[in-house]
């Protein structure tokens, strides 16, 4: 028999007993506060719109705010409103359905019930949203906008037309008229492509561009069957025509605008 293990257990007996284990407390982990998202508000938070299209969704994204949209999300149609559209009256939901039932079941006459409800949509959209009047900007380079349309709003139009007149901030811009409503009322807004600047463009050209979209103001679109705009209508293209330079501006236009805007396009990208 061996005494290796009675003398340990003797010793055993005179031994400091080992201290408890203490239990460690457990870690705090802080958890930051949600950041509020930016992704579009569903329809089901407001009461208004709870199950009002069997079909759609709607959402309200923040930024979206002249227009709305329709699109397909994973097999779903979703309805992007502005959120001026939350608190909307039961005619403007209505118009919105009737819009949308054109688009996705088109049929005979749904066209024009489109045009219709979209009509009446924006009408209601334009007090709530206010389009912002830009600057004049009439000093290019070359010829002075506004110097011009005081010229051919005393020789054509009696000094009849009130507009803000610019230069189109892109290279490549349009000439356009544009009617905004603004928290002060309605104004014209008449934009020129920069392709008309330049020493090398003739006094007619930039007249009769000019002279064209100053028309527009004169003799607003006319509706036609089927809620259709005729923009340049009967009595638009004869007062057009009025211009004292109409066929050279025309000519210069097929055939020197696009060489002009190709040499803006060279000298922005050096």
């Amino acid at each position: 028999m061996s005494w290796k293990n009675p003398v340990q257990l003797l010793f055993g007996l005179f031994e400091t007993p080992p201290a408890p284990l203490r239990t460690l407390p457990k870690p705090t982990v802080s958890i930051p506060a949600p950041v509020p998202s930016r992704s579009p508000v569903p329809a089901q938070e407001h009461d208004g719109w709870r199950g009002l299209s069997d079909e759609v969704v709607f959402e309200f994204p923040p930024r979206l705010r002249k227009t709305w949209r329709l699109i397909r999300r994973r097999g779903i149609w979703v309805c992007q409103l502005p959120k001026v559209f939350v608190n909307a009256p039961l005619g403007v939901k209505q118009d919105l359905l009737a819009w949308l039932r054109a688009v996705l079941h088109p049929s005979p006459g749904s066209r024009a019930k489109k045009k219709q409800a979209q009509t009446r949509i924006f009408l209601w959209m334009a007090p709530h949203n206010p389009d912002t009047l830009p600057s004049a900007q009439t000093r290019q380079s070359h010829w002075n906008l506004d110097e011009l349309f005081q010229k051919l709003n005393r020789e054509y139009f009696d000094d009849a037309l009130i507009a803000v007149v610019r230069w189109s901030p892109q290279i490549g811009g349009l000439s356009t008229h544009r009617k905004l409503q603004t928290a002060s009322g309605s104004h014209h807004l008449l934009t020129i492509s920069r392709g008309y600047d330049g020493p090398e463009v003739p006094l007619e050209a930039v007249e009769g561009v000019l002279y064209h979209e100053m028309c527009h103001i004169a003799f607003p679109p006319k509706v036609g069957t089927g809620s259709r705009r005729h923009v340049h209508h009967k009595e638009f293209r004869a007062a057009e025509r009025r211009y004292r330079h109409f066929e050279a501006w025309r000519a210069w236009e097929a055939k020197h605008l696009h060489k002009q805007l190709r040499i803006l396009r060279k000298s922005a990208a050096k």
